[in-house]
């Protein structure tokens, strides 16, 4: 059902060329845990009482302002910028930072793209999350599923605008007819949600192989010879697309673009780590 909460939300056009663009840029990531530590500054001054500075408004603009009730400025250069005259707007964007510390805002071709968290560190140890989506994708761990999902769906009840989407869909699996933990977690948000889950609707037309050792420049060629098939009806809908590992985001946004291409109004990415690396290989 289409809320009013999507009115701050603009739908967008994806196309190869988008893909490319944005992968091309840097950053593509906010986390207030690592690489962001110091966007909100205090100042001791008569009329500013600090400033909150971003390296970009995608994602992290539409939580902000719906969080904050404040708003966040671009600048000519594309950086993202807020002036503080309050100590009571100051608490507003101390309690955002705070409330959503771990969460990686990334920049991609989606109306929406977010990670849980970072898969790793700055001390290169796995995060919580990153040690329980590598036990349970790699193991095969039972209890660590289990616990991955309850973290999942703990941090979706906490997000706004990705509540009230139609649909959640997972990143297809390799293989036709097969399983992946991306539609385990989907499966666990859409019941959690009430969300209506199309991903056995959305497989791949033919296996997917393995693209760890495929450099970048031939990913998106590849997805393309391969092709999407959706059988669902997704016109004019707003859909969840859920992934385990985001790293450069081009099987995230191809999905997405297929998706937009057979009518879907919006696409909110929702992954479960996003990787230290904006790359896959080069």
């Amino acid at each position: 059902m289409f809320s009013f909460k999507f009115l701050e939300i603009s739908s967008k056009s994806i196309t190869s060329e988008k893909i490319v663009d944005v992968i091309e840029s840097a950053p593509r990531k906010i986390c207030f845990n690592s690489c962001h530590k110091g966007a909100l500054r205090k100042q001791d001054h008569e009329v500013y009482k600090g400033a909150f500075n971003l390296p970009f408004k995608d994602s992290i603009a539409p939580f902000f302002e719906r969080e904050t009730s404040l708003r966040l400025f671009e600048k000519d250069n594309g950086k993202a910028w807020h002036s503080i005259r309050s100590e009571e707007d100051f608490s507003k964007i101390e309690g955002f930072v705070k409330n959503f510390k771990e969460i990686v805002f990334i920049r991609d071709c989606l109306e929406l793209s977010i990670a849980l968290c970072e898969n790793f560190d700055e001390d290169d140890e796995r995060t919580e999350i990153g040690e329980l989506e590598y036990q349970a994708k790699f193991k095969d761990d039972e209890e660590a599923k289990k616990a991955l999902i309850k973290k999942c769906i703990e941090c979706f009840d906490n997000l706004p605008f990705y509540k009230d989407a139609d649909f959640i869909c997972a990143i297809p699996p390799s293989k036709k007819g097969g399983d992946n933990l991306p539609r385990l977690v989907a499966e666990g948000l859409a019941s959690a949600a009430g969300l209506k889950n199309i991903s056995k609707s959305v497989e791949w037309k033919k296996d997917k192989p393995q693209l760890k050792e495929v450099k970048f420049d031939d990913k998106l060629k590849l997805l393309e010879d391969i092709g999407v098939e959706i059988v669902e009806d997704v016109k004019g809908k707003n859909i969840i697309l859920v992934d385990d590992l985001y790293q450069s985001g081009v099987t995230m946004q191809y999905c997405a673009m297929k998706l937009k291409e057979a009518g879907a109004k919006r696409v909110f990415g929702f992954s479960i780590v996003k990787s230290r690396s904006n790359t896959d290989n080069s």
